[in-house]
Formats: structure tokens, sequence, C-alpha cells
């Protein structure tokens, strides 16, 4: 073997020592790498070079979309849904609940409350029951009225709760995304250019269907240049 295979040789192996601790988290004892006599060393070079900046860019999307992390407005009343896990979503459609059945009064809820529930009389049509208050230090709209303020909130709770069952679909839609990345990652490595491909367009597009997180797609254009 020549001066040049050799390094090459040496680059693959390190390569390859880097994707494996990548995947199972351990350092290889060892790593065999062969080259085919029928490939040129620049294109062997390339190669390398590409499996490099595939593995570069799967590592840093990998762990970055997990939920809503953009502006999403949700619902017919447009829940802003950004930054809240399922888990989240289900205890405000919790509290809601709670509201609904009689608990807190307009003196309890927060300003922030108290404008969801004008929000929701407003879109139900109730505009008769956002009124002023009779103070004229406090300005803001209230909803008022009990049954006004219950039918308000049922419509809040039930809202929130179809907006945790969204946040449950994103997440899994996330993790779903990832597993094809990484399936595509481990394409290349086996050197299944083809099926790489399409894993990572797969990866891609499930992302693509959010407005606000499109990870993947550097992947995507990567393995296709390297099958181009």
């Amino acid at each position: 073997m020549n001066k040049p295979d050799s390094t090459v040789t040496r680059q693959i192996a390190q390569a390859a020592t880097t994707f494996e601790q990548h995947r199972t988290g351990h350092t290889p004892e060892s790593v065999t790498a062969v080259l085919g006599e029928d490939r040129g060393e620049s294109k062997r070079r390339q190669t390398v070079t590409t499996i490099n900046e595939i593995w570069s860019a799967y590592d840093e999307e990998k762990g970055s979309w997990t939920g809503c992390g953009w502006p999403a407005r949700f619902g017919s009343l447009g829940l802003e849904l950004n930054g809240f896990s399922p888990d989240q979503a289900l205890k405000v459609s919790a509290h809601w609940e709670e509201v609904a059945r009689g608990g807190p009064t307009s003196e309890d809820t927060t300003i922030t409350e108290e404008a969801a529930l004008v929000g929701a009389a407003q879109h139900s049509g109730l505009t008769a029951s956002a009124v002023y208050p009779g103070s004229s230090r406090d300005p803001s709209l209230r909803v008022c009225g009990r049954s006004a303020r219950r039918f308000c909130a049922r419509a809040l709770a039930t809202e929130w709760r179809y907006g945790a069952e969204w946040l449950q679909q994103v997440e899994a839609d996330a993790a779903w995304a990832e597993e094809e990345a990484g399936q595509a990652v481990a394409a290349v490595e086996r050197g299944d250019w083809s099926h790489a491909l399409g894993l990572a367009s797969r990866a891609s597009s499930i992302a693509s269907q959010y407005a606000g997180h499109h990870p993947w797609r550097h992947l995507e254009r990567l393995i296709g240049e390297a099958v181009a």
C-alpha cells in the first residue's frame, strides 16, 4: 500500500471510530478499513469528507426538536402552545375545568386568565357578557355572570385538552423523524446511499409539516449531493 492510500485508510478508520462512539457510546477496540482498488485517491478523500459532514449534521440536529418550540396558534381560540408540553397543556385544561365547575371567581383569576375568558366569550358570540367593570380604575374587559364564565371556561378546557393531544403528536413526530435520520446515517455507514437518502428525506418531510421547525433538511441535502 502506498503512502497516500495509508493516509486515507487512517482517515476512514478514524471516521469509523468516531461514528461508533456516537452510535454506541463506546470506543471500539479496533476497526478495519478496506479501500477498493477501482477508486481514485481523490474520490476516497471526498467520500471520507462527506461522511464526516453527514455525521456532523446528524449530531447538530439530534435532540434539537423534541416538541413545539415555535409560535403556534392552535384551535378556534388561537391558543399559544409555544414551549408547552402535553402535560403542561393538560394542567391548564384541568384549571379551566375547575373554573367551569364554579371554582375561582373574577377576583381569583389573573389578568391573563381573564383575557382568555374574554377571548372565548367574544369568539362564542357572547359579546354582551364581556363588559367593562364598574370601576373606572380598571377599564379591562371582564366576563360577567356565573353561567357565562362557566361556559367560556369549559370552552377553554376543551381547547387546551385538544392542544395537549396535538402536542403529543408533535413529540411523537419529532421522535419518529430523529429515528429515521439515525437510520439514514447507519445506511450511509453501510454504503447504502440510496436507502439513506430515502430515510433522510422521510425525516425531513416529517418535520416540514410543521411551519416553525425544519430539522434534517441539511442532512437530506448532504446525502442527496453524495448520491447525485
